[in-house]
């Protein structure tokens, strides 16, 4: 179950953030069939991590920095 509170924190304090590394948050919704949240931000070119994993098949090294980064 999501936690409404949580979840609007997350977005207040990913909307502070500024750095070039960051994606600008633009705004949320939820999915309709299964109340998910959907964080939406700029386009990538390249898609979302996990297809560019699967595109790229980055080194261990590579994955690891991009694993350490989604994680936090």
């Amino acid at each position: 179950m999501l936690n409404l509170k949580l979840f609007e924190k997350k977005i207040y304090a990913w909307s502070k953030l500024w750095h070039p590394n960051v994606l600008t948050v633009l705004g949320y919704a939820f999915d309709r069939d299964t109340g998910y949240p959907l964080l939406i931000s700029e386009w990538m070119g390249k898609g979302n991590a996990l297809n560019y994993v699967r595109s790229t098949d980055p080194s261990p090294i590579t994955l690891l920095q991009i694993v350490s980064v989604c994680a936090f």
